[in-house]
């Protein structure tokens, strides 16, 4: 199982590459053995990141084994060398940032509020809050709902995020509120069938590191 998000970069880099081949009149049958070396370094040259190159050769990797499981005959294309990526920090921020941070989120309607005061005190990322079904809150051996978040992340490994008291009050206060039969816990607005698009989300965190001055 994969995230909205991954399912996304992956058909973005399969388009990519077709548009590639269409520009130059290739097909499988009568590209170069060489066609993803060609064509990741004429991406690099176009400023694909590195780290989007990566998620790009994923994609097609197993766009190409999906197709030779159809029985498709594709050619051992020469496997490019992916460029190397540096460590990146987790920022961090102080407990004043984080005060402040929390102030402005509260100003937020619901459900933006919630997923808002979320993040910093679960560690959640975006598209995990955003996504969360209702059956992701559990309840403590004593039977108190809210003890912590069982989570299906990336390559649908599954983890427990446990609540602390901030996080629990926000949820409890939110369900109160909405104690709707949704499967998902922040459903849409416009579409209920569907989680709130993490777009949304993002442009308001955007919008509140504007205010405190702090860029994510």
């Amino acid at each position: 199982v994969r995230s909205p998000a991954t399912v996304t970069s992956y058909s973005k880099a399969v388009k990519s590459l077709m548009a590639y081949m269409r520009g130059r009149n290739l097909s499988f049958a009568t590209a170069p053995r060489s066609l993803l070396v060609d064509y990741f370094v004429d991406s690099r040259k176009r400023g694909l990141a590195a780290r989007t190159v990566k998620m790009y050769y994923f994609g097609i990797e197993r766009f190409m084994r999906w197709l030779r499981d159809q029985g498709t005959n594709l050619p051992e294309f020469i496997k490019p060398e992916m460029p190397r990526l540096g460590k990146s920090l987790v920022k961090s921020i102080d407990d004043k940032v984080l005060d402040r941070y929390i102030e402005e989120a509260k100003k937020s309607a619901d459900p933006t509020k919630t997923i808002l005061i979320l993040l910093p005190y679960t560690g959640l990322r975006l598209n995990e809050a955003c996504s969360l079904p209702r059956s992701s809150l559990r309840k403590s051996d004593t039977g108190k709902l809210g003890a912590y978040l069982q989570i299906i992340g990336k390559g649908g490994k599954e983890r427990v995020v446990p609540l602390c008291k901030e996080a629990k009050d926000a949820l409890r206060s939110y369900l109160i509120m909405y104690p709707s039969k949704n499967s998902w816990m922040f459903p849409s607005l416009q579409k209920p069938s569907a989680p709130i698009t993490h777009g949304t989300i993002q442009r308001h965190v955007k919008d509140i590191g504007n205010k405190i001055g702090v860029s994510w």
